[in-house]
C-alpha cells in the first residue's frame, strides 16, 4: 500500500509535496515528544545533585544541547498534531488513525484491534493529515 495514499473526492486533498511533508512530520511525533520530555525533565533538574543532572542529559541523547528553536519547533509540531486529532477526527477513530499514521500499523491490524473499516480509517486519516496541515499554517490550495 502507498504510503502518501490521498482519496479524490471530499475536498480533504492536499498538494503532493505538502501532503508528503505533513505525513513525514506526523510520523516525527514521538520523536518530537522526546524533546519536549527531555527539555521537561531538564528543567525539572536545575536544582539537583550532579547524579539527576547525568541521568537528564542521557535523556536528550547524545549529550547534544538543544536550543530554544528546536523546543519551540517540536512544541509546535506535537500540539498542531494533537489538536488536528482532537479536532478534525472522531474520538471513536482517534487511536486507530494515531496508530496508523504516527506507528505505521497496517489497516488489517487495525480493523481487528478496533473494529472500525479500512475505507473509513483512510478516509479519517486523509482528514487528519489535512487538519494537521492546516493547523501547521501550511498554504495550499484545494
Amino acid at each position: 500500500m502507498k504510503n502518501y495514499y490521498q482519496q479524490k473526492k471530499g475536498g480533504w486533498s492536499l498538494e503532493p509535496v505538502i501532503y508528503a511533508k505533513t505525513v513525514k512530520q506526523i510520523r516525527c511525533y514521538r520523536f518530537f515528544r522526546r524533546i519536549l520530555e527531555a527539555e521537561d525533565a531538564g528543567a525539572a533538574s536545575e536544582g539537583a545533585d550532579a547524579a539527576s543532572q547525568f541521568a537528564s542529559a542521557e535523556v536528550e541523547g547524545a549529550g547534544a544541547a538543544l536550543n530554544s528553536a528546536e523546543i519551540a519547533a517540536a512544541r509546535q509540531y506535537v500540539d498542531a498534531i494533537e489538536q488536528a486529532l482532537e479536532l478534525y477526527v472522531p474520538s471513536e477513530y482517534r487511536e486507530a488513525v494515531f496508530a496508523h499514521m504516527v506507528d505505521g500499523a497496517e489497516y488489517l491490524d487495525l480493523e481487528e484491534r478496533f473494529f472500525v473499516s479500512a475505507s473509513t480509517m483512510k478516509r479519517y486519516a486523509q482528514v487528519f493529515v489535512w487538519g494537521v496541515a492546516t493547523e501547521l499554517g501550511e498554504t495550499f490550495s484545494g
